[in-house]
């Protein structure tokens, strides 16, 4: 035996632990996610916080219970009080801050139908969203988010929005 064994044994002993705390860490993070509940948020947007002129809408969105790393599906759909509207589809993932705060990114494909007011270049626009959102009483949260909606190039115009927005995120079914 020679006397690097010792060494390199103790270095594969930690190198196993850390895998397997690892792997814990994991299996409670998935844990945690399957005892999650869908989501139903509604609130209020505000798109062209960076242009002259703003555009104000509600929405509404349903996010899944988490399936696979961690992240969920979400539908939304929002309607503009110029009758501009967008519904789409994509991924959220969520990173617990704090025993009640959590930071959420979503990012997905969707429908844009403009309204000659507001228009985004394209059909098919990307919609990216960070989000703060903090747990009230009985799974009820409030959050506040920052978003970017754009067609990814796929069209010659692409002007590109970013928007903040405001929810109130409900357990759903809601109890």
């Amino acid at each position: 035996m020679s006397r690097l064994t010792p060494i390199l044994l103790a270095f594969l002993g930690a190198s196993g632990a850390q895998a397997l705390l690892a792997q814990g860490d994991a299996a409670i993070t998935a844990m945690k996610a399957q005892r999650e509940p869908a989501l139903l948020c509604t609130g209020y947007a505000v798109a062209g916080i960076s242009d002259a002129k703003q555009i104000h809408s509600a929405f509404l969105e349903w996010r899944g219970r988490p399936f696979w790393l961690g992240l969920a599906p979400y539908a939304f759909g929002s309607l503009r009080e110029t009758g501009a509207s967008y519904i789409g589809i994509g991924l959220v993932y969520w990173i617990d801050l704090t025993s009640r705060c959590r930071l959420s990114l979503a990012s997905g494909p969707g429908y844009f139908e403009h309204d000659g007011d507001f228009d985004l270049g394209s059909r098919l626009e990307f919609a990216s969203t960070i989000e703060i959102a903090c747990r009230l009483t009985r799974g009820y949260r409030i959050a506040c988010g920052l978003g970017h909606v754009s067609n990814a190039g796929v069209e010659r115009k692409n002007p590109g929005s970013e928007f903040v927005r405001f929810s109130l995120q409900l357990p759903f079914p809601i109890p």
